[in-house]
């Protein structure tokens, strides 16, 4: 059995990608690539990812034992989980999955990260991150990437390591967890169809592609405006509930708040990409960033 991780970045168009390969498990399974598909989506986070780090290795286990059962010799498991970001920081949680993998039988085992924009990837996560009860300051997090090169925050169910610093990261993962990793751009990723090149890797481009013809491909997690972001931080601060300002009558007190977050927000954001771009900048920016 060969073993494939889609680990991630976030906001690199998994969430898209997994429902894709949940609706195309069959396919893919003629063509002899096992997805694990949990409750509907092919997110092994919360089913794996997410019990690990607690260390219920449990969900892990039975996605092995599946996939053994399920393919030839030859054939390909693909996890795909964002949250496997996480082993680029600490290596020692990648290396439990590779030993545990290694101990079912995985023969070969490979591991894919797609990085975005280093300024692009943290205006997505700034913005993300407001869905998720996080109360964040878009200066103070800059500051806080800027100076450790990784950002991490956490809810009751999981903590996030987001990493920055790609080359870095990806040799650090390289010397302790596992020399056969590939690094794909965000535009490298969407290319020939989202996710094509993470078959392209192990000689099942073509394959890919041609199952993926079939369904229509769905954009998940659509993009916040700038407004519904500080909307929803503030809400969270003022505990009026998780999105938007909730309570009508506390609006006044909310409006005011929003406003002065978006202006101290675009005093500080050309400076900002300034210092991504000339202390962190690696990945280019996509087209459609770099002409906004």
């Amino acid at each position: 059995m060969n073993l494939v991780f889609h680990a991630g970045h976030h906001k690199t168009g998994t969430t898209t990608f997994q429902g894709l390969l949940a609706s195309l498990q069959a396919e893919l399974r003629e063509c002899g690539i096992h997805v694990p598909v949990v409750g509907g989506t092919a997110n092994m986070g919360p089913s794996v990812v997410y019990p690990a780090q607690r260390g219920d290795w449990s969900g892990y286990e039975f996605v092995l034992d599946e996939a053994r059962a399920a393919l030839p010799p030859d054939g390909v498991l693909l996890v795909s989980a964002e949250d496997l970001e996480n082993c680029l920081f600490d290596p020692e949680f990648g290396r439990q999955f590779m030993l545990r993998a290694r101990a079912k039988g995985a023969t070969s085992i490979r591991w894919v990260f797609v990085q975005r924009n280093e300024f692009e990837y943290f205006e997505s996560l700034y913005a993300e991150l407001s869905r998720h009860r996080q109360v964040l300051h878009y200066d103070l997090m800059a500051d806080e990437i800027l100076a450790h090169g990784f950002f991490s925050c956490a809810t009751a169910q999981f903590r996030w390591f987001f990493e920055f610093r790609y080359a870095d990261a990806v040799r650090r993962f390289q010397d302790r967890v596992c020399t056969d990793v590939s690094r794909l751009t965000f535009s490298e990723f969407l290319r020939d169809g989202i996710g094509s090149a993470v078959f392209g890797l192990i000689g099942r481009g073509d394959d890919y592609r041609a199952t993926c013809s079939k369904v229509p491909v769905e954009p998940c997690n659509v993009r916040l405006t700038d407004d519904e972001v500080e909307r929803n931080y503030v809400a969270t601060f003022l505990r009026l509930g998780e999105f938007g300002p909730g309570d009508p009558g506390r609006t006044p007190q909310v409006e005011p708040l929003v406003a002065r977050r978006l202006e101290l927000r675009a005093a500080c954001r050309p400076d900002i990409r300034r210092r991504f771009d000339g202390e962190l900048g690696s990945v280019p920016p996509t087209a459609a960033a770099a002409s906004s």
